[in-house]
């Protein structure tokens, strides 16, 4: 049965064991931790000593980045596409949205989105209503680095969520409520913030998933909208590979730990 733990004991946890496995001959081959977090106001803390020992403790291997980031094809929507990834169902429409041409015309109930500063994002937001449910994939591509940080939008809900899959299967499933964050740049008189329609940072932890292969999904399964509930949709874009998580991470409301 899966355990209730603050998510910052549970990081700790995942670290040293992998830590202690790699010292003792090469990666982890059995399940390190299989757990449920809940902590509607706890976010993921930012780098650790224990982090920093697990980190180089895998200095040796041979697919870990000399890099300070590491790129994941089309991770930021750049060709305006769906290029390098998977659209299942209507969620997510044809194509990402164009972050300059919404704020234009005020696509988010005359709200800007912000707190990102690239062109494109996918989400399953389209024009005042969540159409459908729907999910997108990302084609595989090989863990490099000790996390994969991006940029999010989500309300609680647990049918929103983001999932890190391994051959097919999830590793780490992550549900955010990017609304409890706060806003930093509220105070800018020029700009007008709202927590519904502001990216926040976000990241998931890699460490024991170095040099397998894996995908990124990102799923909604529910409806929302002027005739429902107008948040229940999820924005996400940036995602790349880094040595460092966020330092200024989105809440964690839920997530589980799968790792083998």
């Amino acid at each position: 049965m899966n355990k209730v733990v603050p998510i910052a004991l549970v990081l700790a946890v995942v670290l040293i064991v992998v830590f202690v496995t790699f010292l003792h001959g090469g990666g982890p081959t059995t399940t390190v931790v299989t757990t449920t977090v809940s902590a509607n106001t706890t976010t993921l803390p930012a780098t650790t000593s224990a982090q920093t020992t697990t980190i180089s403790g895998y200095n040796g291997v041979d697919c870990l980045s000399p890099n300070a980031t590491e790129g994941i094809p089309n991770g930021n929507f750049s060709t305006g596409t769906y290029q390098n990834w998977t659209a299942s169902g209507l969620g997510f429409g044809t194509a990402p949205s164009n972050i300059t041409y919404d704020n234009e015309i005020g696509a988010y109930y005359g709200q800007k989105w912000t707190g990102y500063n690239g062109v494109f994002f996918a989400t399953s937001y389209n024009g005042g209503t969540s159409v459908a449910p729907g999910n997108i994939t990302s084609e595989p591509f090989v863990v490099t680095e000790p996390y994969i940080n991006f940029k999010v939008i989500s309300p609680q809900n647990n049918a929103i969520y983001v999932q890190i899959l391994k051959n097919g299967t999830p590793e780490v499933t992550v549900h955010y409520d990017t609304y409890k964050v706060p806003l930093v740049n509220a105070t800018n008189t020029t700009t007008t913030f709202s927590s519904e329609s502001n990216f926040v940072n976000a990241s998931i932890i890699m460490i024991p998933l170095l040099c397998s292969k894996v995908q990124i999904k990102v799923a909604a399964r529910v409806v929302g909208g002027a005739t429902g509930n107008q948040f229940n949709y999820i924005a996400v874009t940036d995602f790349h590979m880094s040595k460092k998580p966020w330092a200024v991470p989105g809440i964690i409301v839920n997530q589980s730990l799968n790792y083998t």
